[in-house]
């Protein structure tokens, strides 16, 4: 890799690739104002290397572009099937099944739209898939204290997932608490 000037000032960056099976194909000459596309690999250990104009990375590409849509067709069967499967709120022994509109989820909190989008989504008649983002303090935990209350009054099992140790004592902490009272409800 060299940086060379050409004509009119116009700085280039040269990309020298191995040769190809049937000659070399040159280099390839990136413009200083388009060096944003060229990045450090930062991928597994060993990346599989391609010749400049070879059949390979066309190859690569391809199967990488199959494999994306046969991903994508297997979301939109799931996806359809979910929307599919209705179940009713008069077998509570089927999972997905739809919470009643009694239990209100929302009293003066500061995620309260996202709250009332959680709760409209445990009352619709097939599985809830949603996944609630947010920086520090957003009110994340309160929305989950919240819809497990709510899971948990329908009868429901409730498994709350969280990735470190720290955390989850943060958690049995702030549910232990909330539920301690009856009061907060």
């Amino acid at each position: 890799m060299t940086r060379r000037t050409v004509q009119g000032g116009l700085g280039v960056l040269v990309l020298e690739y191995a040769p190809a099976k049937r000659g070399q194909p040159g280099p390839l000459y990136v413009p200083t104002d388009q060096l944003d596309q060229v990045t450090r690999y930062v991928g597994g250990e060993s990346p599989s290397l391609h010749r400049l104009g070879g059949a390979d990375w066309a190859k690569t590409k391809g199967r990488a572009k199959k494999a994306v849509r046969q991903i994508a067709a297997e979301l939109i069967r799931l996806y359809s099937a979910r929307m599919a499967s209705r179940v009713w709120r008069s077998d509570p022994t089927r999972r997905g099944s739809a919470s009643s509109r009694t239990l209100s989820l929302r009293r003066d909190a500061r995620p309260a739209a996202c709250i009332d989008e959680v709760k409209a989504d445990m009352e619709r008649p097939f599985p809830m898939d949603r996944l609630v983002c947010g920086d520090v303090g957003y009110g994340k935990t309160e929305i989950a204290v919240r819809a497990a209350f709510k899971a948990v009054q329908e009868g429901k099992q409730v498994a709350v997932l969280v990735p470190t140790t720290l955390l989850v004592q943060q958690h049995l902490s702030t549910f232990a608490e909330r539920y301690a009272t009856s009061l907060w409800w």
